[in-house]
């Protein structure tokens, strides 16, 4: 028997370093999916971003994915 599990919206994987870096998380199984995800916290008008691993990001969520966009860009060439 099948079961069916409720779609859960997904999550950019982002990741926070001791420099205070933000950054797309290098343990993602899709990074393409995961910088797709930032489109839906883009427009989110929050100065505090909890990552996953790290300590908090003050300098709000549209900055942020700027920065993870750029240093995601920056490690494709």
């Amino acid at each position: 028997m099948a079961t069916s599990q409720p779609t859960r919206p997904r999550v950019a994987g982002v990741w926070r370093t001791a420099r205070r870096a933000v950054g797309p998380a290098p343990f993602t199984l899709d990074p393409a999916q995961a910088l797709a995800s930032l489109d839906r916290i883009e427009g989110v008008d929050a100065t505090w971003l909890l990552p996953g691993h790290g300590p908090a990001w003050d300098g709000g969520v549209p900055q942020a994915v700027r920065l993870i966009r750029e240093a995601a860009a920056g490690s494709h060439k």
